[in-house]
Formats: structure tokens, sequence, C-alpha cells
């Protein structure tokens, strides 16, 4: 994530124990702390995001940790297209101006087999 020049201004996690490992990994790989939100443990939806997100206006670069299928479905809901298949560690940028259904454009979808490539160029430069 380093690599491709992200920066967050919010981290949020399921308090479940491996997306909160992950997100206190990322979170000190970019210099954020992750916050700990209920509303993003297995059965988040589209509202529970909405709601969670909604509270925290101003956070233009959000970084969620979560779990499948919930985020398929939130990210197939924000594009307007099916449902997608993540895999443990991908990474998906969706831009939008609003937090609605089919208000964002996925911009990308990074497998774990992607960023492990992206981490190893950049060890070798």
């Amino acid at each position: 994530m380093t690599h491709l020049g992200i920066k967050l201004d919010a981290l949020f996690a399921s308090p479940l124990v491996r997306t909160r490992q992950t997100a206190e990994i990322v979170g000190g790989a970019l210099g954020i702390e992750p916050k700990l939100a209920d509303a993003l443990a297995p059965g988040c939806d589209l509202p529970r995001l909405r709601d969670l997100l909604g509270a925290r206006r101003g956070a233009a670069r959000i970084l969620i940790v979560g779990h499948e299928p919930d985020c398929g479905r939130i990210v197939g809901a924000l594009t307007g297209g099916s449902r997608m298949l993540f895999k443990k560690g991908s990474l998906a940028r969706i831009d939008m101006a609003v937090l609605d259904q089919h208000a964002g454009v996925l911009v990308w979808l990074l497998t774990p087999r992607i960023l492990r490539s992206m981490g190893q160029e950049s060890r070798s430069e």
C-alpha cells in the first residue's frame, strides 16, 4: 500500500481478531490509528456502513477492513455491479462523491497475489 502512495484520513476495522490485527499492521505502516467499529462485524451491509461513515464527515480517504461476503456485496452495491469476490487480503479503491448505492466507481481491485508481487518489485528496486 505504501508503494501505491495510499494516504488515509480514517481506518476502520471490524472488532474481530483477524481484521483488528490486519488494521493494526496497515495502520502502523501508513501512520494512522485504526478505529474498531462493531458495524463492520460479519453481516455488515450498505446501510450499516452508511451509518458508521455518516457520523464521520470530513474523512475523504477511508479504508475499511471487513469480512467476506460483506465486502464483496458492499462493493457491488456501491458500484452498481454484481457481488465481487474478495480473497483475504484484497484491496479495492472506490471513488465516490456520496456514500450511496450505485454512486461509486471501482477504480481498481487488487488481489493478494498482485499486492505481493508489487511488494517484491519495490524491494528489488
